[in-house]
């Protein structure tokens, strides 16, 4: 029988090792891979960390504190009424610039038009010229001729007012004038008669001569006496600084 086919055989000793040496090496070796495969593969116990953690808690204390607030209110006064005033003409100091009709017709047309100006410059003689405006008679013959109610008195301001949606033109406020002072527009023909642009009158501001001034209403008891056409004007004043001469240089 062959050595191969005896399990002993497979286990004897190498050549020059002792069977007693040999078999220390072998369980030597068993006793490793033991211990090897303990060490590499045993289940690592499970490791309890406890944290602990500790809060800070920062109590923040209020006092109460009385603080003085600062309001601003705004107080929007009354606005005050014009007074009811007229305008008084000196034609003695006019000097003819026509400032007073680019003033009103600015105002109420929005451009340069003396022909829509509510109050005239007329001259009538080389040097003599005569502003003429309603005086604001205090019977207003005007308002009463009115066949529409298209003339009425601001009951606050004074002013003459007109509805131009309903005058008809009739012409019967110019018929009813003393002086015939209402002129009419000149593409609209609506009245065009001074309505003190609402109280605070523009002419008066431009007039560095004082020809024009704004007087407190009710001053005088005479207003219709002023109102006079601009022919009878001038020919006092050519009387005044022409003398006897003066009504030859009349262009009326």
């Amino acid at each position: 029988m062959s050595n191969s086919s005896n399990p002993r055989k497979s286990q004897d000793p190498p050549e020059g090792i002792s069977r007693r040496d040999f078999l220390k090496l072998t369980a030597a070796a068993v006793v490793g891979v033991a211990i090897g495969a303990g060490v590499g593969y045993a289940a690592k116990p499970a490791v309890t960390v406890t944290e602990t953690t500790t809060e800070t808690t920062t109590a923040t204390t209020t006092v109460p504190v009385t603080q003085a607030v600062t309001k601003t209110v705004t107080v929007t006064p009354t606005p005050t009424l014009p007074e009811k005033v007229w305008l008084f003409i000196d034609p003695d100091k006019c000097s003819g610039c026509r400032r007073c009709e680019i003033a009103c017709s600015i105002f109420h047309e929005g451009k340069i038009w003396p022909e829509a100006s509510r109050i005239r410059v007329f001259t009538l003689a080389p040097g003599l010229d005569v502003p003429i405006v309603c005086t604001y008679c205090k019977d207003f013959p005007c308002v009463n001729a009115c066949p529409t109610g298209a003339l009425h008195v601001d009951e606050k301001t004074g002013a003459l007012v007109v509805d131009k949606d309903k005058c008809i033109k009739c012409h019967r406020c110019y018929e009813a004038c003393p002086g015939h002072i209402p002129t009419y527009h000149p593409t609209e023909g609506y009245a065009l008669i001074c309505d003190l642009c609402g109280g605070d009158p523009q002419c008066a501001k431009v007039c560095l001569e004082g020809a024009i001034q704004v007087k407190p209403y009710g001053a005088m008891d005479t207003y219709k006496l002023l109102a006079d056409e601009p022919e009878e004007i001038v020919k006092d004043l050519a009387d005044k600084y022409l003398g006897k001469y003066g009504e030859k240089y009349l262009v009326i």
